[in-house]
């Protein structure tokens, strides 16, 4: 949370749906969950910004729109898929693992709070 992180969320949707790399479930006309790539390279899409309202949660609407997204990407010559989730969301791991996805290992988050120059000192 902070200034612009609404404006930097948008801006990250934006570029993502103009790459095609945004994928939103209706169910009526209503939004209902969406997903993305954050990353495709060598045949190797990962997912990210998977959310369903809470309100909505529990009916597979997640599920469906991560399994339409892969089915997108491997017609597009995707043939794996990586994607995060803590060990604490249960209902994210069952979905996931229903679709074919299986434990790789842990990762760690590091930010830093000021950028590389490049320089060594």
């Amino acid at each position: 949370p902070g200034p612009g992180l609404a404006e930097s969320a948008l801006q990250l949707l934006d570029l993502c749906a103009e790459k095609g790399r945004l994928f939103l479930l209706e169910e009526r006309g209503a939004p209902v969950a969406m997903c993305a790539f954050n990353a495709v390279a060598g045949g190797v899409v990962q997912l990210g910004g998977v959310y369903t309202p809470p309100a909505l949660r529990g009916r597979g609407h997640g599920r469906a729109v991560v399994a339409g997204s892969l089915l997108l990407a491997q017609e597009a010559g995707s043939d794996k898929a990586v994607l995060f989730t803590g060990e604490s969301n249960a209902p994210a791991l069952k979905a996931y693992r229903a679709l074919g996805f299986a434990d790789a290992g842990d990762y760690s988050l590091m930010l830093f709070k000021e950028s590389f120059t490049g320089s060594r000192g």
